[in-house]
C-alpha cells in the first residue's frame, strides 16, 4: 500500500490493517532511489505476504538494502533472520536491540510473559540474528535519497528507537 512518493506499507497484523500476519507489527518499506530499507519486519509467521507484497509494490526482495529495526520486540523483528536470508539484506539496529537479538534472548524482549498472556502462541521462538550496524542517539543511516537521524526514545521497550527523516530531493 503506498502511502507517499517513497513510502510503501508491506505489513500489518491484526491491531492495524491485518495485511499480513495476525502477529507483525506495521512493515514499512522506504524507497530511497538507489537503495531500499524495510522498517521492521513483523513477527516471521507469513513473511511469503510481507514478499507479495513487496513485488506487487513493483520491487525485487533483490533490491533490499536495509532491514532497519525499531526495536526487539517479537512483532517487529521475529522474522529477521529469515528475511535476512533471503534477501541479504544487512541489519541496522540499537545496541541492545543488536545485543538480544544476536543472542535469541527472550527474556530480555519478555517473549515468554508476552506468549503466557496470549499475544504469540505458546510455541513461538525468537531466532537470533546477526545484526551488521548498531546505532545510537544522533547517528545518521542513509538509505538513497533519505537521511534517518536515530533518536533514542525507551519506553515501550528499552531499546526503541525513531527516526527523524529528511529527504535529499530537490522539489
Amino acid at each position: 500500500m503506498k502511502l507517499a512518493d517513497d513510502v510503501y506499507l508491506i505489513g500489518s497484523g491484526s491491531n492495524g490493517m491485518n495485511m499480513t500476519d495476525p502477529y507483525d507489527c506495521h512493515i514499512y518499506l522506504l524507497d530511497g532511489g538507489d537503495e531500499i530499507a524495510v522498517i521492521d519486519i513483523g513477527a516471521g509467521l507469513n513473511l511469503e505476504a510481507i514478499y507479495e507484497n513487496i513485488v506487487n509494490n513493483g520491487f525485487s526482495l533483490n533490491d533490499i538494502d536495509y532491514l532497519i529495526l525499531t526495536h526487539a520486540h517479537a512483532d517487529h523483528s521475529g522474522g529477521a533472520k529469515k528475511f535476512v536470508d533471503k534477501t541479504g539484506a544487512k541489519v541496522i539496529a540499537s545496541k541492545k536491540t543488536a545485543e538480544y537479538l544476536q543472542n535469541g534472548d527472550e527474556a530480555a524482549i519478555s517473549l515468554q510473559k508476552a506468549k503466557e498472556a496470549g499475544i504469540y502462541p505458546l510455541d513461538y521462538r525468537s531466532e537470533s540474528c546477526p545484526v551488521d550496524w548498531t546505532v545510537q542517539e544522533g547517528d545518521v543511516v542513509s538509505v538513497g535519497n533519505y537521511s534517518l537521524k536515530v533518536i533514542e526514545t525507551p519506553g515501550h521497550s528499552g531499546d526503541h528507537i525513531s527516526f527523524i527523516t529528511e529527504s535529499k530531493h530537490k522539489t
